[in-house]
């Protein structure tokens, strides 16, 4: 099996997260075909198909990522507490979502360029 060629370390709420990416092949192997990226909250890594990355998959994973840090995998939220967790997400790391996405994809396409 191929090795990653691309991976790049950020931090979430004081964790420390990697971006990963993988061979089409080589994502299915771990992931199956449904999807083109995952996040994988116990290991704190975020997994993309280096042909399929873009940055609406960057957001949509980073988002994952930070309710995963939210501690709410494990709790029975009401539509109520969902909903309140989001608006509270967007409203408190937005920015910082955007910053990481940012920094993500410009490894991303600096990798591609070598």
């Amino acid at each position: 099996m191929k090795k990653i060629e691309k991976s790049v370390l950020f931090k979430i709420k004081g964790k420390e997260w990697a971006a990963k990416f993988f061979p089409e092949k080589q994502y299915q192997s771990l992931h199956g075909e449904d999807s083109s990226a995952i996040t994988i909250g116990v290991s704190r890594e975020i997994h993309f198909i280096k042909s399929d990355f873009s940055v609406k998959f960057c957001l949509h994973e980073l988002f994952h990522a930070f309710i995963f840090e939210s501690a709410t995998e494990s709790s029975s939220l009401t539509r109520d507490q969902s909903e309140e967790l989001c608006c509270s997400l967007i409203g408190e790391h937005l920015e910082e979502i955007g910053l990481l996405s940012r920094r993500i994809t410009d490894f991303f396409l600096s990798q591609r360029k070598k």
